[in-house]
């Protein structure tokens, strides 16, 4: 079964496959069903790091990226390493998790040596499973990679187990077959009903002056979900500080600047995390380093103008809905009287 992430963060079956083996030669012919109705190769593929799926994917979908999912990653983890460490496992998982966060490669690298140094008796099957496979699971390659946030194959999981109750040993193909095609019409029912909902949302009318640019070209190329999860997104920038930041003297460019070597901690995560099937990108921590982020836009054959650095206020986490009422309060009133001093709405903005 194939799914993808609609508009709205939700999961969609778009293909059903009844195949007898897991093979590569099946998953190349699912594969290639799949080219032939999308007509394009999809930019992410999400797997749980089979051999078949992977020899396949390498073959019908060189293009895409493949990542693995982090359950099944941790779990083979715990089933080779845990017996051989036996007391260390706790200290050694919790390690292992700082590797995984590691902000740069460069920074993975170093981490790698002193985890696979400090556990001697799990760096066999680290290095030879683990490691030659790390741009498809580590956080410093794929963060900068689209996945709509996804970081294991739940969703699949989830689907898996609805399907087995439609199908099962005494259901025919064709009571099957009319099954899924029932759930996948409640899930395009699902679809709509969001629309609708969404659609029916509003928001202070500050921000469709602040951000009027952006919203036009959101209103004109996504979805309702997006456009809604932007519209949060812009409301909570209000209560972000910004610094433009100059790069160290010693240096003529950020370019120059990100061939500098330099140790940059990895970021803590949110308890409970690792845990989670979906990055809903709640924690402002998660970070990649400067040098790792300006090496990925030189690559792309940009250049670095400007650099700033955003901190939240730390008013708004005690209480957020307080001050954006008594922002959006005031701005409805300066923007009223600002005819009366010369001033455009934007300059109005800027002072409160």
């Amino acid at each position: 079964m194939g799914i993808v992430i609609d508009n709205f963060g939700s999961t969609r079956n778009i293909w059903y496959a009844v195949h007898r083996t897991e093979d590569t030669e099946t998953h190349n012919w699912v594969f290639k069903n799949h080219l032939r109705t999308a007509l394009r190769p999809p930019e992410a593929l999400g797997s749980d790091r089979r051999p078949s799926v992977i020899a396949s994917a390498n073959n019908r979908l060189p293009l895409t990226f493949h990542f693995y999912c982090l359950f099944h990653l941790g779990g083979n983890v715990e089933t080779n390493i845990r017996p051989v460490l036996k007391s260390d496992w706790d200290d050694f998982k919790r390690d292992f998790w700082v590797v995984y966060r590691a902000v740069s490669p460069k920074e993975f690298e170093r981490l790698w040596g002193e985890l696979t140094t400090k556990y001697p008796a799990a760096s066999k099957y680290l290095d030879e499973e683990l490691y030659p496979c790390r741009a498809q699971w580590a956080w410093a390659w794929i963060s900068n990679v689209f996945t709509a946030g996804v970081r294991t194959t739940g969703r699949v999981e989830g689907e898996n187990r609805i399907n087995k109750a439609i199908g099962g040993p005494k259901k025919t193909f064709l009571q099957l077959f009319n099954g899924l095609n029932q759930r996948t019409e409640e899930q395009t029912n699902k679809d709509l009903i969001q629309v609708r909902q969404s659609s029916r949302c509003r928001h202070e009318s500050n921000l469709e002056s602040l951000f009027a640019g952006p919203l036009k070209i959101l209103r004109d190329h996504a979805g309702p979900f997006a456009l809604q999860t932007c519209y949060k997104q812009m409301q909570d920038s209000l209560f972000y500080s910004t610094e433009v930041v100059q790069h160290p003297s010693e240096v003529a460019s950020w370019t120059e600047y990100a061939l500098r070597s330099a140790k940059e901690a990895s970021f803590e995560w949110i308890p409970g995390e690792e845990t989670q099937m979906l990055n809903a990108f709640n924690n402002d921590k998660a970070h990649v380093s400067v040098q790792w982020l300006i090496a990925l836009v030189t690559k792309r054959g940009l250049t670095m103008g400007v650099m700033f650095v955003i901190a939240a206020c730390q008013l708004t986490w005690v209480f957020p809905a307080a001050i954006s009422f008594v922002f959006g309060s005031m701005f409805r009133i300066f923007h009223s009287i600002s005819h009366l001093f010369g001033l455009g709405g934007y300059k109005t903005q800027i002072l409160l």
